[in-house]
């Protein structure tokens, strides 16, 4: 799949579309220095690589020629509307380079529909997805070579594509400028990596339910959308659940504790049907628009129906705390993992509750069956191209 591949959207009447082919490119006269795997540079996740992508857009022209150029930081007004209204919205996505020499994008169309989707929630100009994975093509084509070299396959960046709303307006009222930008930062492997200092190798994670006077999401709400707003507000009980020994909070939603999300990571049980003893792979449905549309999610959830439907019944389906809980007592909780672009697919260990904790490391190590694992392993050999899956995105590199 190449960009050529995407369909296109029409442009909205009136307006200049974002527009790839317009880009105008000024190489960087300082090249950055590239951390090292398991530094703290590489976990600072702060460096980015030498070039990003921006454009701006204006309510009156639409969107102007976009900007390949040197990183560097912005310069905004006081009164821009995302400083004061949270006009702002973003994506996760990641670039690898594969064991065959290729850079792969992982079902970029997503995230960039994704992005338009966040962009309208906050009022923000719609664009074409297309185009918005061309510039990440450009962007990579100028850093690709650099920061993932050929002759270290198997690693990975992060990309933030992300919107801003830029205009000078404190007062209430529409966006009426904006700008989209992309960068690349070099990132850890959450799933597997431990920061320096620590050399043991990542098995899972520790989460601890949410508090019945905190919410990440509710129904009529924002939570399906990629946007700060739900994610500032939920930093203070993130740092609460670090001091107490845990890696993230698993949200609960609700008088019956309807499990939501892991953080900001989507949440899968692998449990026995009380009645039947049949295997379900259960997850919360995107219906009610309180979790995130993972791209992750949505590739387990495929990768599962497809290749593991004589195994387990793959269900979207509101489930509760206490539903966990007694799988846990009966032994009918076999694993559970959570999802997303900055965890991949990572185990949970254990799950503290009130009270009680939940410990699940026992399925973990030796494993007789792990689904997480084996969708982890399917999942890695698509992204870094031992598997020609179209879901694979192939950037063209100059020879």
């Amino acid at each position: 799949m190449t960009a050529q591949d995407i369909p296109k959207n029409d442009a909205a009447s009136g307006h200049q579309p974002l527009d790839a082919s317009k880009t105008r490119f000024t190489r960087s006269e300082i090249l950055r220095p590239v951390p090292e795997p398991g530094s703290a540079e590489l976990w600072a996740q702060n460096v980015c690589s030498d070039h990003m992508v921006t454009v701006r857009w204006t309510d009156t022209e639409g969107w102007e020629a976009p900007e390949l150029k040197p990183f560097g930081d912005f310069t905004i007004s006081p009164l821009a509307s995302a400083l004061h209204y949270a006009t702002q919205c973003f994506e996760g996505m990641k670039v690898y380079r594969g064991h065959d020499g290729k850079l792969r994008l992982f079902r970029p169309l997503l995230n960039a529909q994704r992005l338009r989707m966040s962009a309208m929630r906050i009022s923000l100009p719609d664009f074409d997805a297309a185009e918005m994975v061309k510039l990440i093509e450009k962007l990579m084509q100028v850093d690709g070579e650099r920061w993932l070299p050929k002759d270290k396959p198997g690693n990975f960046l992060y990309l933030r594509p992300a919107m801003i709303g830029t205009g000078r307006q404190i007062g209430v009222q529409l966006p009426r400028e904006a700008v989209m930008f992309i960068v690349a930062v070099a990132w850890p492997d959450f799933s597997c990596e431990n920061p320096p200092g620590n050399p043991s190798p990542r098995k899972g994670l520790r989460l601890i339910t949410s508090q019945e006077d905190s919410i990440r999401a509710w129904p009529g709400g924002f939570g399906y959308a990629k946007v700060g707003a739900n994610y500032g507000p939920s930093f203070l009980f993130h740092g609460r659940a670090i001091k107490a020994g845990y890696d993230q909070i698993l949200w609960l939603f609700g008088p019956n504790g309807q499990v939501t999300e892991a953080g900001a990571s989507n949440f899968f049980a692998v449990m026995k049907d009380a009645a039947t003893g049949q295997l379900e792979l259960v997850t919360t449905p995107i219906t009610d628009g309180i979790i995130l549309d993972g791209v992750t999610r949505r590739s387990v959830l495929d990768l599962a129906r497809s290749r593991l439907g004589d195994k387990l019944v793959v269900t979207e389906k509101a489930f509760n705390m206490s539903d966990l809980e007694l799988a846990w007592e009966e032994g009918r909780l076999l694993e559970a993992f959570v999802s997303g672009t900055a965890f991949f697919i990572t185990p949970v260990l254990a799950i503290q509750h009130k009270n009680r904790e939940l410990d699940l490391s026992g399925n973990q190590d030796g494993l007789k069956l792990s689904f997480a694992l084996q969708i982890k392993a399917w999942l890695r050999d698509i992204t870094y191209g031992s598997d020609p899956h179209e879901w694979g995105f192939i950037i063209r590199e100059s020879k």
